[in-house]
């Protein structure tokens, strides 16, 4: 081989493989959700209590009037407490006007400040009332809700918010969820 071509050969090697080294650690840490089954979540839980949350999601569907006669899509999220069976801890509310999207596959951005639920609330928002935390809840600050799957019978995504209760505390929820029709 020519000693012109060899020396083009390394350095494209020199190139390409740490671009496929970066592409296969970059998959393998973006997939680090667990497969779930449907009708389940998993939220690693820090901040306020560091735990693991496990149990069973539900979700449901509407449209509803806003106050100025807007049409309003709705998606609740109800993530059921495994300990305290048919209590819902935690349970988030994406709203979107149909004239502007549909609710569907994408990320959802946390609505910081919200004027009302039904007055063209548009956005995310969500609250966690753990058990092991009092009676305090938590509230929406930041943060995001992917929906990777989305059909008439489930609803799958994944979740990284930061929550805070009227003391500043906070508690950041990140994991995955597979939610079944109500």
């Amino acid at each position: 081989m020519p000693q012109k071509f060899q020396k083009r050969l390394k350095l494209g090697l020199w190139v390409i493989l740490p671009l496929l080294l970066i592409s296969f650690i970059s998959r393998g840490l973006s997939n680090n959700y667990p497969d779930l089954e449907s009708g389940t979540y998993q939220l690693n839980a820090i901040g306020a209590a560091n735990t693991l949350l496990k149990g069973n999601i539900f979700f449901q569907q509407d449209e509803v009037i806003s106050s100025k006669g807007r049409l309003l899509s709705t998606l609740k999220l109800n993530f059921e407490d495994n300990e305290n069976s048919g209590e819902l801890p935690i349970q988030f509310l994406i709203s979107v006007d149909t004239d502007k999207q549909t609710i569907s596959t994408g990320k959802y951005n946390i609505s910081r400040y919200i004027s009302g639920f039904m007055n063209n609330f548009d956005g995310v928002f969500g609250y966690a009332n753990l058990s092991m935390l009092g009676e305090k809840p938590f509230f929406t600050r930041k943060g995001e809700l992917v929906i990777t799957e989305y059909s008439r019978d489930l609803v799958s995504g994944t979740l990284d918010v930061i929550l805070e209760d009227v003391h500043g505390e906070s508690l950041h929820l990140q994991g995955s969820f597979s939610a079944l029709n109500d």
